[in-house]
C-alpha cells in the first residue's frame, strides 16, 4: 500500500518548506567550496595569461626593440615616372635620392619554331605527329639530357622539359599555330640557351639562338634540291611580287626570281645576315653576321618558308644618377634599395627617395 503524504494540511505546518530550508543550509558549505574553486580557477587563468605575456615580453618584444630592422628602418618611394620602376628599401638602406632612367629591359634568350600544322592535338604521340623517327632518342637543353620516346605524347614532353630544373628553360607549345618556343629562365647577355636532338632540330626545326659568342641561325622547311627553280615553281608565292622582312629590313622579289636569287638578295640586303642553301636537305639557312644579334622574320615568304625566330639574351640598360650602366637582371639592389625595372622610361626618369621610416619603431613601442 502506498504512503499518503498530507504535508502541512493536517497539522498546519509546511513540512516541505522546512525540509527544503534545512537542505539549503546543509549545502551552504559545499556552495562556498565551489565558489572558492571557481575563484581559484579564475586566478590560475589570470596568472597563466600574465606568464604568457611576460614570456612574450622577454622573448619577442624586448629582443625586437634592439633589432636594427626596427630601430633603423628605411622606406623608399618613387616620384616622376612612377611606373617604370618599383622599389623596396632593405635594412641599412642609404638615405637620399637616386635618379633611374630605363633605356631597355633585360631579356632572356629564346627560339621559336615554324608551324608543324594548325590546331595540333597535343595528346598525339611524337611519332604520330611526324616529329621523330627513332623509337627512343635524347634531347639536350643547356647540358641536361632528356629521353623521349616515339610513343610519348607531345604534351608530356613539353611538361618534361619544363619540370627539368637543370635545363632552366620554359617550353611553350601553341597548338593553334603549331609553334614551339624555348625561353631561358635567366635574363641577360650572359644567359645561354643551347639544345640538340632529333625532336628539336629536325622535328621542330629550331634554329640556333644568339649569344655573346655565337651568331643566331634559322633554317627554313625543306623546299627541294634545285635552287634554280623560281619562287612560283617552288610553291612559295602565286602573287606577282612577294616579300621577306628580316630584322625590319624588307626584301621584295618578283615571283620569277629563283631560290638562288632569293639567297643572294638576303645576303646583300641591309638586314645584316647571310643566306645559304643546302641542296642535300633542301633547306635555306639564314645566319646573323654578328654574334649576339637576334633574328626575326615577317612577310609572305617567311610564312611560306616556315621560318622561326631566334632572340639573344640582353642586359638591362639603365642610367643611375647620371651613369649609364647595365644589369643582367631586371631586379637588383643599389645603396640598400631593391629596384625592379618594369618598363622603358621613355625619357622621363624615376626619382627614388629613401628616408628613415619611424612607423615600424612606433609599432614596436605600441606592442611593448
Amino acid at each position: 500500500m502506498s504512503t499518503i503524504k498530507l504535508g502541512g494540511l493536517a497539522t498546519g505546518i509546511d513540512t516541505d518548506s522546512i525540509i527544503k530550508q534545512l537542505m539549503t543550509a546543509k549545502r551552504e558549505p559545499l556552495n562556498k567550496l565551489n565558489q572558492q574553486k571557481t575563484k581559484l580557477e579564475w586566478q590560475q587563468e589570470a596568472y597563466r595569461d600574465i606568464t604568457i605575456k611576460l614570456v612574450d615580453l622577454r622573448n619577442n618584444k624586448l629582443s625586437n626593440l634592439k633589432l636594427a630592422s626596427n630601430l633603423n628602418t628605411q622606406s623608399s618611394s618613387v616620384s616622376g615616372n612612377s611606373t617604370a620602376v618599383s622599389v623596396k628599401a632593405q635594412t641599412g638602406a642609404v638615405a637620399g635620392s637616386m635618379s633611374v632612367e630605363v633605356h631597355a629591359l633585360a631579356k632572356a634568350a629564346s627560339v621559336a619554331s615554324g608551324s608543324i600544322g594548325a590546331n595540333v592535338d597535343t595528346s598525339k604521340s611524337l611519332g604520330d605527329l611526324g616529329l621523330v623517327t627513332s623509337d627512343t632518342s635524347t634531347i639536350t637543353i643547356n647540358g641536361q639530357s632528356i629521353t623521349v620516346n616515339k610513343t610519348d605524347k607531345l604534351s608530356d614532353v613539353i611538361s618534361r622539359i619544363n619540370n627539368n630544373t637543370g635545363a632552366n628553360v620554359a617550353a611553350y607549345f601553341d597548338n593553334v599555330s603549331g609553334k614551339l618556343s624555348l625561353t631561358a629562365k635567366s635574363t641577360g647577355a650572359a644567359g645561354t640557351l643551347t639544345f640538340s636532338g632529333e625532336l628539336l632540330e629536325s622535328g621542330f626545326n629550331l634554329g640556333t639562338p644568339a649569344s655573346s659568342t655565337t651568331a643566331a641561325s634559322v633554317k627554313s622547311k625543306s623546299i627541294g634540291s634545285d635552287d634554280s627553280k623560281t619562287l612560283e615553281q617552288l610553291g612559295l608565292t602565286s602573287a606577282a611580287t612577294t616579300s621577306l622582312t628580316i630584322n625590319g629590313t624588307t626584301i621584295t622579289l618578283d615571283k620569277t626570281k629563283t631560290l638562288a636569287d632569293l639567297k643572294d638578295a638576303i645576303s646583300n640586303s641591309a638586314a645584316g645576315v647571310t643566306a645559304s642553301f643546302d641542296s642535300a636537305t633542301g633547306k635555306l639557312s639564314i645566319t646573323s653576321n654578328a654574334n649576339g644579334a637576334s633574328l626575326s622574320f615577317g612577310g609572305e615568304l617567311a610564312t611560306a618558308l616556315n621560318l622561326g625566330s631566334a632572340t639573344a639574351g640582353s642586359d638591362a640598360d639603365v642610367t643611375i644618377n647620371g651613369i649609364r650602366t647595365t644589369r643582367s637582371s631586371n631586379t637588383f639592389t643599389e645603396n640598400g634599395v631593391q629596384i625592379t625595372l618594369n618598363s622603358v622610361s621613355g625619357g622621363v626618369a624615376s626619382t627614388i627617395t629613401t628616408k628613415l621610416d619611424t612607423s615600424k619603431f612606433v609599432d614596436a613601442i605600441k606592442s611593448y
